[in-house]
C-alpha cells in the first residue's frame, strides 16, 4: 500500500529557485479552478497577487504537498517543496520528536525546521495561504512574520480543519474572511486576528468595463436566450469521503430526483447547466463522475456542462435565472450575483449534520432548504428569477486598503506614498 500510494506523489521539488520576496503564498493545486490561456489559474489567491503585485509588490508562491502545478503550468509560476516536505514528514515519523519532547528538551520537528528555512530563505514580511500547515505557523510567530489565512469559502458556521483544537502557536495569526457569517464563527479564536474583506475575484465583475477582465471571461455562450437556465453545482464528498454524506446519492453525484426532473422537462424551455467543483476535475479518483455527468448531457438535449465548468463562476451565473445544489457553498456566490438556490441535501434539513449552514440567506430569501420530488424541482425551476445582489462588501475598497496596511505594517505605508 505505501509503495502503491508513493507512485502517486509527485516529488517535485525547487527550493533552490526560492528567492527573497515581500509576500509569500502558500496554495494546493485543487485551489487552481480556473483555466486562462491554457494556465492554471486560483481565482481567489490569484486576484489578491495581482492586486500587491499592481503595487510593487514581490510575491513568490509555494504549492502545498503534493501538489503537481508548477512554474510556468500557472499565472502565478510556483514552486514545489515535495521532496523535502516527504523526507522532514519520514525523519519526524522515525523519530517521533513529538513523543520524545513529552520527556525531554523541546526539539523542533523537521517540519517546523523546512518551514523555517524557506522563510529563512525567502524573508518575506508577510506570508497569505489558504491551508495554514501548524508548522508553518509556528515558524511564522517565531520570526514575527505575519501568516495569513485567506478563507477559500463563505458562510462558515464552524471553525473548519481543526483550528480550534490547534494551540495558539499552530494557528495562522490572521485570518482573511469574506463575508459577516466567517468572521464571526472564527472570531471565537481568541489569539487570531479577523479581517473582513471584499470578495477578491467576485468584486472583479461588479463592473466589468473597470476591471479589464480577460477576454476569455466575457460571455460568449450560444444558448437560445428564451431558455431558462438553472445551474446545478456538482460536489465531491458524497462517495464515502464523510461519515454524514454516505448513502445519500446512490451515484455519489445527483440525485435521483434531479435527474428525474430533467428526464421530465425535456420538452420545456430549460436548461440544466452543471458545474462541477475543481476537485472532481483535478483528481483520478473522481473521473468517473465526469464520465457519468458526459454521458448523461450526451443523452439529454436539456443539458450542458462543459462552458459552464470552466468559465469563472460569476460570468456564468449572470446567465442563470436559478441555482440547484446539494449543499454548495457556490450558493453565496449565487446569492451575491442576485440569484437564488434551491439545496437539496438532507443534512441541512432540522436535526441534521448542517442543519445551521445557510442561515443568513435563508432568512434573507435567497436559499430555500428542501427535501422535494422531481415535479417540485421543475415548479421552483419554472419560477426562478434573478433578483437584486445580496450584496455584502464587495464595494469596500476601505476594508482591502485596511487589510493590506494590517498585514505589511509600515511597509505599506511607506509604498503607499511612493506611490
Amino acid at each position: 500500500m505505501l509503495i502503491k500510494n508513493l507512485r502517486k506523489i509527485s516529488f517535485q521539488d525547487h527550493l533552490a529557485r526560492l528567492v527573497c520576496c515581500d509576500i509569500l503564498i502558500f496554495l494546493h493545486d485543487n485551489d487552481y479552478a480556473l483555466t486562462l490561456k491554457n494556465k492554471a489559474y486560483a481565482p481567489l489567491m490569484d486576484s489578491i497577487r495581482e492586486d500587491v503585485e499592481r503595487r510593487g509588490w514581490k510575491t513568490q508562491t509555494i504549492g502545498h504537498p503534493f501538489s503537481k502545478i508548477a512554474a510556468s503550468d500557472a499565472w502565478s509560476n510556483p514552486i514545489l517543496m515535495n521532496k523535502r516536505y516527504l523526507i522532514a514528514k519520514i525523519k519526524d515519523k522515525i523519530l517521533n520528536i513529538k513523543y520524545i519532547n513529552h520527556f525531554f528538551q523541546k526539539t523542533p520537528t523537521y517540519l517546523f525546521r523546512l518551514y523555517n528555512k524557506i522563510l529563512n530563505q525567502s524573508n518575506p514580511m508577510c506570508i497569505i495561504v489558504i491551508g495554514s500547515p501548524p508548522e508553518l505557523c509556528q515558524a511564522a510567530r517565531e520570526r514575527k512574520i505575519p501568516c495569513i489565512e485567506l478563507l477559500h469559502g463563505i458562510g462558515y458556521t464552524k471553525v473548519a480543519w481543526g483550528y480550534d483544537k490547534r494551540t495558539r502557536l499552530e494557528l495562522p495569526s490572521g485570518i482573511l474572511s469574506l463575508d459577516v457569517c466567517s468572521t464571526t464563527t472564527f472570531q471565537t479564536l481568541e489569539s487570531v486576528k479577523i479581517q473582513q474583506i471584499p470578495h477578491p475575484f467576485l468584486k472583479r465583475f461588479r463592473n466589468s468595463k473597470n476591471n479589464n477582465l480577460p477576454h476569455e471571461w466575457q460571455p460568449n455562450n450560444t444558448i437560445d436566450k428564451n431558455k431558462k437556465i438553472i445551474l446545478v453545482s456538482l460536489q465531491w464528498g458524497y462517495d464515502d469521503s464523510y461519515p454524514q454524506l454516505t448513502g445519500i446519492l446512490k451515484n455519489h453525484i445527483i440525485l435521483e430526483e434531479l435527474t428525474g426532473a430533467i428526464k421530465l422537462s425535456i420538452n420545456k424551455n430549460i436548461i440544466w447547466a452543471f458545474r462541477f467543483h475543481p476537485v472532481q476535475l483535478r483528481e483520478k479518483k473522481y473521473k468517473y463522475q465526469l464520465d457519468f455527468i458526459k454521458s448523461f448531457c450526451e443523452n439529454h438535449l436539456n443539458t450542458q456542462w462543459k462552458w459552464f465548468t470552466e468559465m469563472p463562476l460569476p460570468v456564468v451565473l449572470k446567465q442563470c435565472s436559478g441555482h440547484i445544489t446539494m449543499s454548495s457553498m457556490s450558493s453565496y456566490e449565487a446569492a451575491y450575483m442576485g440569484i437564488k438556490t434551491l439545496a437539496l441535501c438532507p443534512t441541512l434539513q432540522k436535526g441534521g449534520y448542517s442543519q445551521d449552514i445557510f442561515s443568513d440567506l435563508v432568512n434573507a430569501n435567497y436559499l430555500t432548504k428542501a427535501q422535494v420530488d422531481a415535479e417540485n424541482i421543475i415548479e421552483w425551476a419554472e419560477k426562478a428569477q434573478p433578483t437584486e445582489p445580496f450584496l455584502d462588501n464587495l464595494a469596500d475598497e476601505e476594508a482591502w486598503e485596511n487589510a493590506l496596511e494590517w498585514m505589511l505594517g509600515s511597509r505599506y505605508k511607506d509604498n503607499k506614498e511612493i506611490v
